[in-house]
C-alpha cells in the first residue's frame, strides 16, 4: 500500500508519467479479468484488427484496471499480438474507463488513444492515458497525464 500510495504522489507532481507495456503472457491475463459490462468496457478500431479492453484484475482494489490491447502484427495461425498496459508493473489504475475515449489516426504515427484514467487512493489524481499503436510494428507507446 506504501508503494501506491508513493506512486499516487508522484503522479500528482508530475504532469507526464510513462506507463508500463508488457506482453500479455507476463502479466498472466485470463478472460475472467475483462471488466464487466463486456460491452461498455471493449471497443474495435481499424476495421477489427484491433481491440481495446478493460480489465479489471480485482485486487488491488485501488490499482485494479489496466487496458488490453489486441492488434497487429498477426503471429502464428491469425493470433493478434497482445499487450496490457498498466501503471506502474502489476498496479494498475483507480478508474479507467472506454467512457469518453477518443481516437485518430496518422499515417506518421498509427493509431493514438486518449483513455480517461483516474490513479487512487482518493482524493484521485484523474487525467488521461495516451497510447499510440504503430500496426506496422505492434509497438504501443504510453503515457499518463495527471490533472
Amino acid at each position: 500500500m506504501l508503494r501506491l500510495i508513493a506512486l499516487c504522489a508522484g503522479i500528482a507532481a508530475s504532469p507526464a508519467v510513462a506507463a508500463e507495456v508488457h506482453p500479455c503472457e507476463e502479466a498472466e491475463i485470463s478472460a475472467l479479468f475483462l471488466a464487466e459490462p463486456w460491452e461498455a468496457n471493449t471497443q474495435v478500431f481499424a476495421n477489427g484488427n484491433v481491440r481495446l479492453a478493460i480489465l479489471d484484475m480485482i485486487e488491488p482494489a485501488a490499482a485494479a484496471f489496466h487496458l488490453l490491447i489486441l492488434s497487429p502484427p498477426f503471429r502464428e495461425l491469425g493470433l493478434p499480438t497482445c499487450q496490457v498496459v498498466s501503471f506502474d508493473g502489476s498496479l494498475g489504475y483507480m478508474v479507467m474507463s472506454l467512457d469518453g475515449l477518443t481516437s485518430s489516426y496518422d499515417p506518421a504515427t498509427g493509431l493514438s488513444f486518449q483513455i480517461p484514467m483516474a490513479i487512487g487512493p482518493e482524493p484521485f489524481d484523474e487525467g488521461v492515458l495516451f497510447i499510440t499503436l504503430n500496426q506496422a510494428t505492434g509497438v504501443v507507446a504510453a503515457e499518463d497525464i495527471g490533472s
